[in-house]
């Protein structure tokens, strides 16, 4: 078949079309209204979707900052209650399982980074808090536990240099909190000595740790304590210096009781 001849068939077609196709509506006219109310109910269903989704999102991202500025508080509770004797830790323990709950509903990867940072260092302060020391494998498994939250922070906010600091610095805090003054003393000077984390707080911090680490890792001396002082046989005449007693004239009571 010859071009010309098949694009005369064509022209031919949609004419034919053309010409029927307001019968064909007429025809068809309630297929056609049912099928544009399918369409455009999909539309509104995937945009509400999409809307409710972003709503669910943002409300997360918000209760998420409310648990991290209520963790603050809940730090200052504790304190309070270690000087009045009462161990109030376990507050933080249940803080730190809300803010690990709150991050699954977080796709922001940022505010996820601090949400972790956040938990394990409650998981930190829980420690410190507590009124009886825990034992010594209870306390390396809360370290690690803290360590992997800080890790996990890490790789979440691999752009933001300023998370990330705080993240490493943490470890070198759980380094330090078991003893591990080495390990701690390399992270932070991995910290205190890049200059991509020098607008961050944890920069200065880490520099400031990696000098006095030294004093922790020295024993404590202390100093003897000073010789009691004498105490004169008589309480109610205590004797005075024989220096005093000759610039007033009176003889030192040992003298004075040899004659």
């Amino acid at each position: 078949m010859k071009s010309e001849h098949r694009h005369e068939l064509h022209t031919n077609e949609l004419a034919k079309w053309i010409s029927e196709f307001p019968e064909y509506v007429q025809r068809n006219q309630k297929m056609i209204i049912y099928v544009a109310v399918v369409i455009v109910l999909v539309i509104i269903s995937a945009w509400l979707t999409v809307f409710k989704n972003k709503g669910q999102a943002l409300q997360s991202q918000a209760q998420a900052v409310i648990n991290i500025q209520e963790s603050v508080g809940d730090k200052y509770k504790v304190i309070q209650s270690a000087q009045d004797g009462t161990d109030n830790s376990m507050l933080l323990s249940s803080r730190t399982s809300k803010l690990i709950a709150e991050s699954e509903l977080v796709d922001n990867p940022n505010l996820k980074a601090l949400i972790y940072i956040k938990a394990a260092d409650l998981l930190r302060a829980e420690l410190m808090f507590k009124a009886v020391q825990p034992e010594k494998p209870v306390i390396e498994n809360q370290l690690k536990k803290a360590s992997e939250y800080y890790n996990t922070a890490i790789k979440l906010a691999d752009e933001n240099k300023n998370l990330v600091a705080m993240a490493k610095l943490g470890l070198g805090l759980c380094q330090e909190d078991i003893g591990n003054f080495d390990e701690a003393a390399k992270i932070y000077s991995e910290i205190a000595t890049d200059s991509q984390y020098k607008a961050s707080g944890a920069f200065y911090e880490a520099g400031l740790r990696l000098s006095t680490i030294g004093d922790y890792k020295t024993p404590v001396a202390f100093a003897p304590a000073p010789p009691k002082p004498q105490v004169a046989e008589d309480a109610n005449t205590p004797e005075l210096a024989p220096e005093i007693l000759e610039g007033l004239n009176i003889a030192p009571a040992a003298e004075v009781n040899a004659n």
